[in-house]
């Protein structure tokens, strides 16, 4: 007989509107409870650079980290409630944005 063995699905949460995109696509296009399971990966789209961050638009400070760590957070919960509510089994993981080289 056929096993179909899960298919491990990897979202990216970074705070953004085109994450946010990514995953209602997902969740309505590509997403199946009976084999996927859904990792959500909770990455910064701030870098690290000697002793300072850097974003987009230039030098942030930990006020800045602070309050996108928390929308980050609230992002992923709302998507980890999204699949519950659609019977996926989903995994919530940090991600260490790296060095800025």
């Amino acid at each position: 007989f056929l096993t179909v063995l899960p298919r491990r699905v990897f979202i990216r949460i970074d705070g953004t509107s085109q994450a946010r995109e990514a995953f209602q696509w997902a969740a309505c296009n590509l997403l199946s409870p009976e084999i996927d399971e859904v990792f959500l990966m909770l990455s910064s789209k701030y870098r690290k650079r000697g002793a300072g961050w850097l974003g987009v638009g230039g030098a942030w400070s930990l006020k800045d980290l602070e309050a996108e760590r928390i929308e980050i957070e609230c992002m992923a919960d709302m998507f980890q409630d999204e699949c519950i509510r659609k019977g996926l089994n989903s995994n919530k993981v940090r991600v260490d944005s790296g060095s800025f080289q």
